[in-house]
């Protein structure tokens, strides 16, 4: 009996001398760990990040050349990089706009095509889309729309906008009101409802 309660004894003192190491030992500041961490890896993420920076700003440029009618320009720049870096879709994606802007639609889908096998999302969902209408391909469009809205609730303005094109007013009226959910203050599309709604 003697022997337990000795035993238990300096179980009882090992255990509390534990705590008090533990509760008097200073513990590692988290603030500054992460601080230090952030520290360590900002340089590779600030890297990183100009890269995407100036990647975008250069496509930012290409679509810019397109949109104010520099083709040829543009052309020259896609002929470069197009077969250097052939599965890149957002080339591909401003090689479609290019086409496009040239009225040479069937060559634009083909463009657009390849970047949504590669890679579908919005962006090239909706110039798809926008193609897609120019040749009146209203449910090829419609399609494009939806899947480009089920990612981004953005895209609920053109579907909107292709529904009412072809007179389906329920459905365009249900998707200008799920842009408005989003953009509450958007009076344009509130008098557009209130218009197809009188009707």
């Amino acid at each position: 009996m003697k022997k337990t309660s000795i035993f238990f004894s300096v179980i009882i003192s090992i255990a509390i001398t534990f705590l008090l190491i533990n509760f008097f030992t200073p513990k590692p500041d988290i603030v500054k760990k992460i601080k230090e961490l952030k520290q360590q890896t900002q340089p590779s993420l600030d890297t990183f990040l100009n890269g995407i920076n100036k990647e975008t700003s250069f496509y930012d440029s290409i679509e810019n050349l397109i949109q104010k009618g520099r083709l040829i320009e543009a052309e020259n720049v896609l002929n470069q990089l197009v077969p250097r870096y052939p599965n890149n879709t957002h080339l591909h994606a401003l090689k479609g706009m290019f086409y496009d802007a040239k009225g040479q639609y069937d060559s634009a889908l083909i463009e657009y095509n390849f970047a949504v096998i590669k890679n579908k999302n919005p962006y090239v969902l909706n110039k798809r889309a926008i193609t897609f209408l120019k040749l009146n391909h209203f449910d090829e469009a419609i399609e494009d729309f939806r899947t480009a809205y089920a990612m981004n609730i953005d895209y609920s303005l053109p579907l909107a906008q292709t529904f009412e094109k072809i007179n389906k007013n329920d459905s365009a009226i249900k998707y200008y009101k799920l842009y408005l959910e989003q953009y509450p203050n958007a009076k344009s599309i509130q008098q557009k409802i209130a218009s197809m709604q009188s009707h």
